[in-house]
């Protein structure tokens, strides 16, 4: 059960992260791909 948790919240994580990314690339596209790419 922990894990089925552990994997929730991290897909959870994943797609507020991808929303928050999609958000912030209408306002600042070039900055948040020099940030975000390793």
């Amino acid at each position: 059960m922990l894990i089925l948790i552990a994997f929730g919240a991290l897909a959870v994580a994943g797609i507020v992260a991808t929303f928050a990314r999609l958000t912030s690339d209408d306002f600042h596209p070039v900055a948040t791909d020099r940030t975000r790419l390793p």
